[in-house]
């Protein structure tokens, strides 16, 4: 290793010389506070307080966020300021982000490609392209255990389909950071019955690291994107889960976590999104629309365990909206949660149970029937519940009260919540 040394003025005068042929663009910028490659999601967190990311990016999707955390993905190289404040305007600081140009290799693979094999050659950094309109055959987890490995498409048509057609596994089992797949729609080869069984297949099993998913569909599956307590960071956005799968769209575990823009259709089983383990911390759930079957009694989004979760902007038919499993014990399991913004449709409504501590229910619109309450608190054990500001729309009036308290809870204040009778809804 070499050190460098100051050699007097000689010195200056290349560095003066140095800085006088920079660009006028760069001259008197400061070095980026942050690095992230184009098609890589960007990750920030607000240290357990509830910030506003401006991403400055004018031409990407998302690009202003509020929640506990948030993340984006650039996909023009190039300098960008990001903002962070609160969610007011206030405390706001601004920091530098260089996105680099993502110098991947890029492999353009064939339509008879064997996935497994193909993956296992690349040790990294490496775009992988299948053919649009190709199906391929997985019949054991492809393993992804380098990083900065993605996956897309090229060509036109439909997009590129892999059939899980193995046992007991997902298509990719992801060991690594930044594994990006965007493109690709997911299947198995099982047979389509009426509520069929579930199959133990999946598209993404998440075992540690981080991943980012875009414009993917997934379908005749059991859950489309799964976490294990060591996943590190995940983006899903703007994918489709079909009303043909069996499990969840995304079961949620581990940390720094965000769905922005999915739509979920219904599932046979289960719910459309489900987070219950004490690791999870952070997660972000904005701008999506869950559909439950109306015959069947499960949440549209259950958060049974886990702190620091924002829920915002999205749409839920039937299924409830469900903070903490509601067992009877006095163990706090489910904290600092907020219901912001979203729609309520269909005989959905929120249920605050057992183990729930600093929730906030607030700005929800609930199209509800007359004879129900859009939200329900049970205790024991619950504390420090806000629900204000909230909007119940009913087809003809009733009697019924916006909060219907089960079991004697403490600690829950109702603030500004009004009913509006509404024959036809807008």
């Amino acid at each position: 290793m070499t050190t460098a040394k100051f050699r007097g003025p000689l010195n200056v005068v290349l560095l003066l010389l140095f800085i006088a042929l920079l660009p006028a663009s760069v001259r008197g910028q400061s070095f980026p506070d942050l690095r992230v490659v184009v098609g890589n999601a960007l990750h920030l967190h607000g240290d357990e307080a509830i910030r506003t990311w401006d991403f400055g990016d004018a031409d990407g999707e998302f690009g202003e966020l509020t929640g506990y955390n948030a993340a984006h993905v650039y996909d023009k190289e190039g300098n960008y300021k990001v903002k962070e404040s609160d969610p007011d305007g206030s405390n706001a600081t601004t920091r530098l982000l260089r996105v680099l140009p993502d110098e991947r290799r890029v492999v353009k693979l064939p339509a008879d490609t064997d996935l497994v094999a193909v993956f296992k050659q690349f040790k990294g950094d490496t775009r992988l392209l299948l053919p649009c309109g190709a199906d391929f055959q997985v019949r054991e987890p492809i393993p992804i255990k380098f990083a900065n490995m993605a996956l897309g498409s090229y060509g036109e048509g439909l997009r590129p389909r892999i059939v899980h057609i193995g046992s007991r596994s997902a298509v990719f089992s992801v060991d690594a950071a930044n594994f990006s797949v965007s493109g690709i729609e997911f299947d198995t080869d099982a047979p389509l019955k009426t509520s069929p069984a579930k199959v133990t297949r999946h598209g993404l099993f998440i075992r540690s690291g981080s991943a980012s998913v875009r414009d993917c569909t997934f379908r005749n599956m059991d859950d489309g994107i799964t976490c294990s307590p060591r996943t590190i960071a995940l983006l899903v956005q703007d994918c489709t889960f079909t009303d043909e799968m069996r499990s969840c769209s995304v079961w949620i575990d581990g940390h720094d976590i965000v769905l922005l823009g999915n739509t979920s259709d219904a599932s046979y089983h289960e719910h459309n999104v489900r987070a219950s383990m004490p690791e999870i911390k952070r997660v972000l759930v904005h701008g999506n629309d869950f559909t439950r079957r109306p015959v069947r009694s499960k949440e549209s989004l259950t958060l049974r365990d886990g702190q620091w979760m924002y829920v915002s902007d999205n749409t839920f038919r039937y299924g409830w909206v469900q903070c903490s499993e509601g067992k009877p014990h006095e163990e706090t399991v489910c904290r600092h949660i907020v219901f912001d913004g979203n729609t309520l449709i269909e005989g959905a409504f929120f249920q605050i149970n057992p183990g729930a501590k600093d929730v906030r229910v607030t700005h929800n619109r609930i199209y509800c029937d007359p004879n129900t309450e859009p939200v329900h608190v049970t205790g024991p054990y619950v504390g420090d519940v806000l629900i204000n500001d909230n909007i119940r729309i009913v087809k003809s009036p009733t009697s019924k009260p916006f909060v219907q308290l089960h079991n004697s809870p403490v600690g829950v204040t109702e603030e500004g919540n009004r009913t509006v009778i509404q024959p036809v809804r807008e």
